[in-house]
């Protein structure tokens, strides 16, 4: 009940404030209108010059006119006038008793324009006030049960993209594009960033894999533990983007890189070819003479080439991103633990956007492709939380019914 009385009441109060700015503005004018015609009558008795009484008023009128004009160059960004401008321009005719047809020449507004603001200042100030336009609403809203889960995946996983959430639902069974996804998480306000269209410098061309154990890539990176560098080996299969070795010294020799690789032979066979760049532990003599036993070609990566080792270069940072740069180490059995969830992570329950959402695993070992219809919207069970690197990733699946 109250708040229906301070509703009314404040309405009652633009519309009396319309109401009597309209009447004191033309009150306003007819009387500067009665003293411009006493000072005109007094000097036509006096036989002074009455044009000079009208020309003094027509001065009036255009300052007035050319401080408007000039509000309006510096709002030129403003397309719709303001409230503020529209009280001047109603003040200016009420003011100078101009008709409509005199307004024109003096300001660049159409009759009906003024006739409009007439109107609506008669009924509140508010109705001149611009009217806010809401933000448009498709139809095919999405439901809101997916649009909590895509939220909560956002918090859950701050690094990831638009493509990599709308990935992580396909394999719940439900599609939803990537468009979605960023008009959600950007709501209410939309998202009107242009394409750079400058042109990019043409890059290396990588080197592809055709089939499981066709290219693997090799490389070092390194997190420090207490103020000491702590190596990573990490081995990439190109074809599936599957982790073969994440592992860990403080010593990266070459007989420790090669040890590593002869178990990743054992465990998944061999390579076709090997990608390295020129570190001492991949062009000691112990190592291509590894290689060559083998029967590997052993390719370096090209000096300045961006994409010459891409793939093992690229997972490196979506590792330091991930994992790595949100933890301080004091340990190397705590950087073990968490590289290990890691890699059971990436490659069994982190959809890849260059592999059309399909996890590692699963191209390497040719898994069928369960990516759902674009028909599919509805949630087909209960969902499951997989949690790793002690809750700090996350994976969603179906809960498998018993």
């Amino acid at each position: 009940m109250i708040k229906q009385i301070f509703i009314l009441g404040v309405y009652l109060m633009d519309y009396w404030a319309g109401r009597i700015f309209y009447a004191g503005g033309r009150a306003l004018g007819k009387f500067f209108q009665m003293v411009s015609y006493f000072k005109l009558m007094r000097s036509v008795a006096s036989n002074s010059f009455p044009e000079l009484h009208h020309l003094r008023e027509e001065i009036r009128r255009l300052k007035f006119a050319n401080m408007l004009m000039r509000q309006e160059l510096n709002r030129v960004k403003q397309k719709r006038p303001c409230l503020c401008k529209k009280l001047q321009i109603i003040y200016f005719k009420l003011r100078f008793s101009l008709s409509l047809r005199k307004i024109k020449q003096y300001l660049p507004i159409s009759k009906i324009s003024v006739i409009r603001y007439l109107n609506q200042l008669k009924f509140g100030i508010s109705n001149l006030a611009p009217k806010i336009r809401g933000y448009h609403t498709s139809p095919n809203r999405t439901p809101v049960r997916i649009t909590s889960l895509i939220w909560e995946i956002h918090q859950d996983n701050p690094h990831w993209g638009r493509w990599k959430i709308a990935l992580a639902i396909w394999k719940i069974g439900v599609y939803v594009s990537p468009s979605t996804v960023r008009n959600i998480l950007n709501s209410p306000k939309p998202d009107y960033r242009r394409p750079n269209n400058k042109e990019k410098p043409v890059k290396a061309k990588a080197i592809n894999g055709k089939y499981p154990n066709h290219i693997w890539s090799v490389d070092l990176t390194t997190v420090y533990v207490w103020f000491k560098p702590l190596y990573i080996l990490a081995v990439i299969d190109h074809f599936s983007r599957k982790t073969i070795t994440l592992v860990t010294t403080f010593n990266p020799t070459a007989e420790w890189t090669i040890n590593n690789l002869k178990t990743a032979i054992l465990k998944y066979g061999q390579p076709k070819h090997l990608i390295s760049d020129k570190g001492t532990q991949f062009t000691a003599g112990d190592f291509i003479h590894f290689l060559k036993g083998e029967g590997i070609c052993h390719r370096s990566a090209c000096i300045s080439r961006a994409n010459g080792n891409s793939k093992v270069e690229r997972f490196f940072r979506s590792l330091k991103y991930e994992l790595l740069n949100l933890y301080l180490f004091f340990s190397k059995d705590k950087a073990d633990r968490l590289l290990k969830d890691y890699l059971s992570y990436y490659n069994e329950c982190r959809p890849h956007e260059a592999l059309d959402g399909r996890f590692p695993d699963e191209r390497y070992f040719h898994r069928p492709r369960d990516k759902p219809a674009k028909t599919d919207k509805t949630i087909k069970g209960a969902i499951e939380r997989i949690q790793f690197a002690d809750g700090l990733l996350n994976a969603y699946r179906l809960k498998k019914s018993a």
